[in-house]
């Protein structure tokens, strides 16, 4: 028959109240910290499907940070288009004014000057960059979308970037048929301040037609630009949706039930001192010990 010595005992007992001493600890970092599973000693599982839920929320992140990013570039478009449209409204103003037969030679040499100005700001407005680059050249962000004589030298489109869960919107705004479509606006702009510096008042009339036309390419481009604003608008919510759901998703597998855990801590201090009065009790000393 096998003889249980003190020794044994003694690292049964120690044994216990180490393990007890440990899962204490385990509940009191739980609860001071809130979350059930840090490492994955705590739960394989849990853990490994809240690894999958960080990486989830990470891609997320980087998608909305693309989105905001998106939306700065379509919106400042969109602005300088509003403010081109502006910009054609008070042409037109001005040019009918020309034609009115109470004007005369020095009324249309000062119209000819704020169209001048007018054809200038306008060509300011195509040129507008965010981060150093150019807004309107499509993929060629580098280079002006228009020449001298406004004629396009951008890109085309291909700056597709993802936006949202399996969203993508091709960022590229181009020049080509909102400046020189059917109508070349710069040189349109040019030619109305010449004709009425001429006093052509003719060739100002007939140019009425084209500045329509030219409106007209404004507000298609725009609302192109506003169709993709919209589609970001759509992205960013489903994207905060999901977001959030990971996020209840992930206190529901990992955050510590902090009612629970205090009462399994309360359990487990009651468990830690029944063991070392049960470990006092048994390793007294032996009458041997004492001879």
């Amino acid at each position: 028959m096998t003889r249980v010595t003190d020794r044994q005992i003694l690292t049964q007992h120690t044994a216990r109240i180490g393990r007890t001493r440990a899962e204490q600890s385990r509940l009191q970092e739980q609860i001071a910290s809130g979350k059930r599973v840090q490492r994955p000693s705590d739960d394989p599982q849990s853990y490994s499907h809240l690894e999958r839920l960080s990486h989830r929320l990470a891609q997320l992140e980087g998608a909305g940070q693309t989105a905001a990013a998106s939306r700065t570039r379509l919106e400042t478009a969109d602005k300088a288009l509003d403010n081109m449209h502006n910009t054609l409204s008070r042409v037109r103003e001005l040019t009918i004014q020309g034609l009115n037969s109470s004007y005369n030679t020095n009324d249309r040499q000062d119209i000819a000057a704020e169209l001048r100005q007018l054809s200038d700001h306008f060509g300011a407005l195509t040129a507008t960059r965010i981060d150093g680059e150019y807004v309107f050249s499509g993929t060629k962000t580098d280079t002006p979308p228009l020449a001298d004589d406004g004629t396009y030298q951008g890109g085309g489109p291909g700056t597709v970037v993802e936006i949202g869960d399996n969203t993508r919107v091709d960022v590229a705004v181009i020049g080509d048929e909102l400046f020189d479509g059917d109508v070349n606006i710069v040189q349109l702009l040019s030619e109305l301040a010449e004709q009425m510096e001429t006093e052509d008042l003719d060739a100002l009339g007939d140019n009425l037609a084209n500045l329509d036309a030219a409106e007209e390419q404004l507000i298609v481009g725009r609302t192109s630009v506003g169709a993709r604003i919209s589609r970001i608008d759509v992205a960013e919510t489903l994207t905060e949706d999901i977001r959030l759901g990971i996020l209840k998703e992930q206190q529901d597998v990992g955050d510590t039930d902090v009612a629970s855990a205090i009462s399994e801590l309360l359990v487990q201090e009651r468990s830690l001192q029944a063991a070392v009065q049960v470990a006092g009790r048994s390793i007294q000393p032996s009458l041997l010990d004492i001879l």
